[in-house]
């Protein structure tokens, strides 16, 4: 089940505080993420894919501080963070103007970049 971005409490050096779908709070600790992350892309390379269809390297020092992966291009923009269970954060859409889809990508933006300021990021699938 995916949450929604609006779950979303706080972010911190630590992780993401979040509401989960009994409104209780719960922690994503980034420096779990990352250990996640590196064993399960060791384990099985083609569970953690770029857009083009490369498996991500967790041996790249590009890759040193990844927590979870992200699509803004997506039908349903999400985060996926790479907890011992992935937990998933989806945009909700808008209806634009003529049933155009304008996606809030603002609030999208603003989680990359606090999870940025602290060192750490996500890979795309876009």
């Amino acid at each position: 089940m995916a949450h929604h971005i609006e779950d979303i409490i706080q972010i911190d050096r630590e992780g993401i505080m979040y509401l989960n779908e009994n409104k209780e709070r719960r922690k994503i600790l980034f420096s779990n993420c990352v250990i996640n992350f590196r064993a399960k892309a060791a384990e099985n390379p083609d569970t953690f894919l770029t857009w083009d269809g490369y498996p991500v390297d967790p041996n790249d020092p590009a890759n040193q501080y990844v927590v979870g992966r992200c699509n803004e291009i997506a039908d349903i923009p999400f985060y996926e963070f790479f907890c011992e269970q992935f937990v998933k954060f989806e945009m909700d859409q808008k209806k634009g103007l003529f049933g155009s889809k304008d996606k809030p990508i603002a609030d999208f933006k603003a989680v990359d970049e606090a999870i940025k300021s602290y060192g750490y990021s996500t890979y795309k699938l876009d």
